[in-house]
């Protein structure tokens, strides 16, 4: 905290300057209006908690991070060993409450401009996910947006937003669609906490520009995107006057009709029993975000105790395994197919990590009969074979009619809950940590295991494979969208796994940064879920895939499965 100590800083807009003197009123216990209990009653967990696996390997040299305004920003891994102040942590874990999702982050103070979320390696070189904030800079917003509560609540949220979507994994910082996105999900959750559009849009308003600039949109394009997560939110709550409340000074509601928070960051938020749900519009055109549901009920009709259960079992999974699996019982596909419309919520839902692919959703349409299933590209290398969406139709024609009688679905809830079940059994031994970072040492580290046994002797053993299975992070050239088939490490041409691309997947050919070459798989249906959208021949990008085969010599071509790229 600054402890009185006065300063006018120059990053800061003139009109903050007599601002910066004063402690945070958040993080001297102030609660927002209508959660005074909540507050009280918050723990400390999203920051003294040991944090969950990273998804990338990031060295703390790199500087990735998502600024909140843009500025560049160097966080140094003495931010590690710093702690929030206790009321600030409590202010964390409190958002993170609302979230419905497991905290994957450490909160620490540093000499950054604002509030940042980046990625840092710690002594032992284990990636840990981290949202570094100077309290001076929260403390002025506040001050000087005349907003002590709600204006310090967005910056966090919003930088919760980067580590909870997988953002800050890539290495290039903050980029506009991103930002965009982490503005959204600030305005759906401030909504859920009682916000007023007013002040979740306050700090956005009074601090950002109206210019776009490389790395962040304008005021006004910022400002919808607030306004877009706020609306979301409060139509999901079968609210018909959202317009009206969005002029509103204060809210008529605190809690959303159909959740309510848990009552601490080791549970999930869960709808209450017999309220029926609504999901976001599958428009592509709308931003994503994430909103950190794992069950969804439109109809109203699935048994109370057997979701209560379920929901906690995925919350558990995500936060041991890092996938998410989110179940949606829906009414209206909005004109899409089940499987389209899986694919479009797994998008508009943010369902798991961009980065790494770890989401799947399953869908229910019984008025429509009809069921989809879409997984991110990492779980689908774990469910090879999985036939859910014929599972899940045969559930819609066998249960559907008894859970329309009074009474609902009673035992074929648990009957429908296989499904998700089974995914977590089947994804449950994956490894997201990004071990290898660039191709020469992904090469190095599979060459020195080929020697180890060589020199001694032994069979192959997956587990002490440096490679299998791994995750690879590099940066590349697209030279080719569709790479010729042929039979892989024989001929000296650059060739693809004709079996892989049967399967309808895009072989990409990608020159690494380091001078290698690589065939990497790409399932064109992820590329919609990208904000770069599919690569484009020339243009560089910042890759991620799972290793399929390794080049069998040094001339040839790594094969790896792709789970996400960025454009550098």
């Amino acid at each position: 905290m600054s402890n009185g100590h006065c300063a006018v800083r120059p990053y800061l807009p003139a009109l903050l300057a007599g601002a910066l003197c004063a402690a945070l009123a958040a993080c001297d216990g102030a609660a927002p209006a209508g959660h005074p209990d909540d507050i009280a009653a918050a723990s400390t967990t999203a920051a003294t908690e040991s944090p969950l696996p990273a998804s990338a390997a990031i060295a703390a040299a790199a500087g990735a991070a998502c600024s909140y305004d843009g500025a560049p920003v160097q966080v140094g891994s003495d931010v590690l060993g710093s702690r929030a102040p206790q009321d600030c942590a409590q202010m964390v874990d409190h958002i993170m409450r609302f979230t419905g999702l497991p905290p994957n982050f450490v909160v620490g103070e540093a000499q950054v401009p604002n509030a940042v979320a980046t990625i840092l390696l710690d002594d032992r070189k284990v990636p840990q996910r981290v949202i570094a904030f100077n309290p001076r800079f929260i403390d002025a917003v506040g001050r000087a947006t005349n907003s002590t509560t709600w204006a310090p609540m967005s910056i966090m949220a919003h930088e919760i937003g980067h580590h909870l979507s997988g953002h800050t994994i890539t290495g290039t910082g903050s980029q506009p669609p991103i930002e965009l996105e982490a503005d959204k999900f600030s305005g759906f959750i401030l909504y859920r906490m009682g916000a007023p559009l007013l002040e979740a849009s306050r700090a956005i308003e009074t601090l950002v520009g109206p210019d776009d600039s490389a790395t962040h949109p304008g005021r006004d394009r910022r400002m919808a995107a607030i306004r877009e997560g706020w609306m979301d939110a409060c139509r999901q709550q079968g609210r018909a006057d959202c317009e009206t409340l969005a002029t509103a000074t204060t809210l008529p509601a605190t809690q959303p009709a159909g959740a309510a928070a848990p009552a601490s960051t080791a549970t999930p938020t869960v709808a209450r029993a017999g309220v029926p749900e609504r999901l976001p519009s599958a428009d592509p055109g709308n931003l994503p975000a994430k909103q950190g549901r794992f069950v969804v009920d439109e109809s109203g009709l699935l048994g109370a105790d057997e979701r209560v259960r379920l929901e906690q079992q995925l919350f558990e999974h995500a936060r041991d395994h890092g996938v998410e699996i989110a179940l949606l019982l829906v009414r209206d596909l909005q004109g899409l197919s089940a499987e389209d419309f899986a694919w479009a919520m797994l998008r508009q839902m943010r369902i798991g990590k961009l980065d790494v692919g770890n989401g799947a959703v399953l869908v229910v349409a019984p008025e429509q009969n009809d069921a989809g299933v879409a997984m991110g590209p990492g779980v689908a290398l774990a469910m090879e074979g999985f036939e859910g969406a014929s599972r899940l139709q045969g559930w819609i024609e066998q249960a559907w009619p008894i859970c329309q009688q009074p009474g609902g679905c009673r035992g074929w809830t648990q009957n429908l809950f296989m499904m998700p079940e089974l995914m977590m059994r089947q994804t449950a031994g994956l490894d997201w940590n990004i071990r290898h970072r660039g191709l020469a040492g992904f090469r190095a580290a599979s060459e020195g295991y080929s020697r180890q046994r060589l020199e001694q002797g032994g069979e192959y053993r997956a587990s002490d494979d440096p490679i299998f299975r791994q995750l690879v992070r590099f940066e590349g050239t697209v030279q080719t969208l569709d790479t010729p088939v042929g039979v892989v490490g024989v001929a000296e041409e650059i060739l693809a796994n004709g079996a892989i691309v049967r399967q309808g997947k895009r072989a990409v050919h990608v020159t690494s940064d380091d001078g290698y070459d690589a065939i990497v798989y790409l399932e064109p249906r992820t590329a919609p879920l990208m904000p770069a959208g599919l690569p484009a021949v020339g243009e560089r990008y910042t890759f991620v895939g799972r290793v399929q085969r390794p080049a069998a010599l040094r001339g040839h071509a790594d094969h790896l499965f792709l789970l996400s790229w960025e454009r550098m």
